[in-house]
């Protein structure tokens, strides 16, 4: 009987993410891996980012739903600070599209939301996912 699985229970992933899995069990890197869009490739519209600030930006972000006040005071400091600086990972659309999972998972404020997506230029992420959207349905013709 060792090895064998007595529940049959299949790993159910609505979001097909690999942070949904990554919560629950170590299975997260084989399904980002397999996932259909492949929000890593560059496809010359500058969409390669910063992989350590992506995680530390987006692990701010999750420190906003926090009960806690000043932890989430710290985080917002720090994300205004991040936008100052490098204020090009809020032009990135695989950041604007895990930033969307991750506060579609978790409980954030109406203001919290707001302030979330008013770090974004909204302007540029759109022009660059309609040119990559015309990109991939051309070649498909």
């Amino acid at each position: 009987m060792r090895g064998e699985d007595l529940f049959n229970l299949e790993v159910l992933n609505p979001y097909e993410d690999s942070t949904y899995i990554s919560l629950f069990g170590n299975h997260g890197d084989e399904l980002w891996a397999n996932q259909q869009l492949d929000l890593d490739a560059d496809d010359g519209l500058g969409l390669q980012t910063n992989q350590k600030l992506d995680d530390k930006a987006l692990s701010l972000i999750n420190h906003l739903s926090s009960v806690l006040g000043k932890i989430e005071r710290k985080a917002t400091k720090e994300l205004n600070s991040i936008k100052s600086n490098y204020g090009e990972i809020f032009e990135s659309p695989i950041f604007f599209l895990k930033t969307i999972r991750l506060v579609d998972k978790g409980k954030f404020k109406y203001k919290t939301r707001n302030f979330i997506f008013g770090l974004f230029d909204t302007v540029k992420i759109m022009e660059t996912l309609v040119k990559r959207s015309k990109r991939g349905t051309s070649g498909r013709k």
